[in-house]
């Protein structure tokens, strides 16, 4: 399934996505835990979430680097080292997530008015 997400990333010009709902992640990694997010580039797929999880998500999705949050290292910070890693600039999320809450990543990701698959450019 995640090589239909990586031809996704390359027809609308997206470095990564970031998923975080859970039929989507439950869709695209096998992983039916009810917390996390998915981070899904050409050299990544991380499934983050937390300690009550992490035994089922290394169970369900075998595919994905599963990593633990904690009160070191939460969601905000495991993305950004995802999108650092990869140098991203432009990443793409669920639509839902815009119309919730705006995030900003340590200023690698911003809200963005696309329709359906939300992008956004991470300043130079």
């Amino acid at each position: 399934m995640t090589e239909k997400v990586t031809e996704l990333l390359k027809k609308k010009n997206l470095d990564a996505i970031l998923i975080s709902d859970g039929y989507n992640m439950r869709y695209l990694s096998g992983f039916g835990g009810a917390t996390g997010y998915l981070y899904i580039s050409a050299d990544q797929k991380v499934l983050m979430t937390d300690s009550r999880y992490t035994t089922q998500a290394k169970q369900e999705a075998p595919k994905f680097a599963v990593v633990e949050v904690s009160t070191e290292k939460g969601y905000r910070e495991l993305i950004t080292e995802c999108i650092r890693k990869d140098q991203a600039k432009t990443i793409g999320f669920e639509d839902q997530q815009s119309d919730k809450r705006r995030s900003n990543v340590d200023g690698a990701w911003r809200r963005s008015q696309s329709s359906s698959l939300h992008q956004d450019r991470r300043r130079a």
